[in-house]
């Protein structure tokens, strides 16, 4: 006998009404339509195949990013406020500044975005916890002013993410002034401080503009994935989404924060030639001066403008970069055969 729960017998019920048999059929699970949620069963379909190490998801493509990492959470706070603007300039000076002193290096060393990150949101945290509250006062102007300071104010994820990308925004340096040391150190040519500052100035329009117009096609592609930003994503999230954890997190960067402080004073001022070591020029200290006039231009470049810097690693902590630690094998790969060739 066919199952009925498959639809292919239609029940039906008997009554009586004024002596007459009557029939009515009962809903079977063929007549009902099953409302699904489109959203999840298109999560589910793509979450097939995914595979897992360990109860984590391999990361491979942008719909695993999508899927696994990013997270669509909305709590409705403020994104530009006085407070991101403020810490975002402060941190600007800091990071383009040292960004700038390095520019001339064979190696480029800028701040690390994770530790900006990691600064912004202590600074604001401290703000919100040391300020006064808004309701503490009577005075409207007075609440809306302070309002307006973000005092007191709970310090979110956005405010978070704008302070910290106008401070990283001037951590990559300006490409124009690397153009008016060339002239003044080879060429012997200067330019005014105006012609300068406006140059540069314009420059970043026509890059912030580029970008912005570019949009649809490197931001807005679930394709589009910048794996070296993934990390700071990440730390976003954690930093506000589990607060709870935010603590140990915390302390173990200000662990590691004292420390390289205190190594600091060893590559800086104690013993400088940690910054820069090259086995061949330090072999090659008894050669002829032709010799080590060669090896200083080719594997030289502790000092500013001496050489290229091949092979040369270094035991001060600002040379130290995890960036290529979060980019995925094959572009790795393909970067180490680039340098090979």
């Amino acid at each position: 006998m066919p199952d009925p729960a498959e639809g292919q017998v239609s029940k039906t019920a008997a009554g009586i009404k004024g002596g007459t048999v009557t029939e009515r059929p009962v809903a079977t699970l063929s007549d009902e339509k099953i409302s699904v949620d489109e959203p999840d069963a298109l999560r589910s379909q793509s979450h097939d195949g995914v595979q897992y190490v360990k109860g984590h998801p391999v990361i491979r493509d942008g719909n695993d990013v999508s899927n696994f990492i990013i997270s669509d959470r909305d709590d409705g706070d403020p994104a530009l406020t006085f407070r991101s603007i403020v810490l975002g300039s402060i941190f600007t000076a800091l990071s383009s500044v040292i960004t700038m002193l390095y520019v001339f290096k064979p190696y480029q060393v800028q701040v690390s975005a994770v530790f900006i990150q990691l600064l912004v949101f202590i600074f604001g945290k401290t703000w919100a916890m040391i300020t006064p509250r808004p309701e503490n006062f009577k005075w409207k102007w007075l609440q809306t002013t302070i309002r307006f300071l973000n005092f007191g104010q709970h310090f979110g994820i956005k405010e978070h993410v704008v302070a910290a990308l106008i401070a990283s925004s001037g951590n990559n340096g300006l490409s124009g002034v690397e153009v008016y040391a060339v002239e003044r150190l080879f060429y012997n040519i200067s330019v005014n401080a105006t012609t300068a500052v406006l140059s540069t100035f314009s420059i970043s329009l026509c890059g912030f503009v580029l970008a912005g117009l570019l949009r649809p096609l490197i931001v807005y592609p679930a394709e589009m994935v910048y794996w070296s930003t993934l990390p700071q994503v990440v730390l976003y999230q954690n930093l506000h989404f589990e607060p709870r954890s935010n603590k140990s997190r915390l302390i173990k960067f200000g662990w590691a924060l004292t420390f390289a402080a205190v190594w600091e004073l060893f590559p800086s001022y104690i013993v400088t030639w940690f910054g820069g070591i090259s086995i061949f020029c330090l072999a090659s200290m008894k050669a002829p001066k032709h010799i080590r006039t060669v090896f200083t231009t080719i594997f030289g470049g502790a000092s500013s403008n001496e050489g290229m810097g091949l092979l040369n690693f270094s035991l001060d902590w600002q040379y130290i970069q995890s960036t290529y630690l979060s980019l995925p094998f094959k572009q790795q790969v393909n970067t180490w055969i680039g340098y090979v060739i």
